[in-house]
């Protein structure tokens, strides 16, 4: 039975590149915590020398870095990009995390072509809408 998994790396920066495109060419480091313990949990790789586990005033330093706050909404809403995603390929569609859907793909070769094609349709819709996505 072919199967497909829809995964999101490195999800609270890619739901905030979602939400801000124009951050794309920038380091970008996602925080979260309290005042003033607040913690960098996610970056990009153009955030060198940034690191999750650093504390944001550690990050600030970094006069090119743009700090977000990790938002939920954010979040959500790529969530449902990613559902929304896998749904547009198959009828069965586990929700399987935050960053992940898993997709079960038998029968639609027959409508969509043949599992690499299927694979990258997939990742085409992703980053149609704002996701860079692996896909299995």
């Amino acid at each position: 039975m072919p199967f497909a998994c829809i995964y999101v790396p490195n999800f609270p920066v890619a739901a905030a590149l979602r939400a801000e495109p124009e951050l794309h060419a920038h380091p970008v480091a996602i925080f979260e915590g309290k005042p003033p313990l607040e913690k960098i949990i996610a970056v990009n790789d153009k955030a060198v020398g940034i690191t999750p586990g650093m504390t944001k005033a550690q990050a600030e330093l970094c006069a090119a870095l743009a700090l977000r706050p990790r938002s939920s909404l954010h979040e959500s809403a790529a969530h449902a990009a990613v559902l929304d995603c896998a749904q547009s390929f198959s009828p069965c569609v586990e929700d399987a995390a935050c960053d992940t859907a898993l997709l079960d793909l038998a029968g639609m070769e027959s409508l969509l072509g043949s599992l690499p094609e299927i694979s990258r349709a997939i990742s085409n819709r992703a980053a149609t809408l704002g996701l860079a996505a692996n896909v299995a």
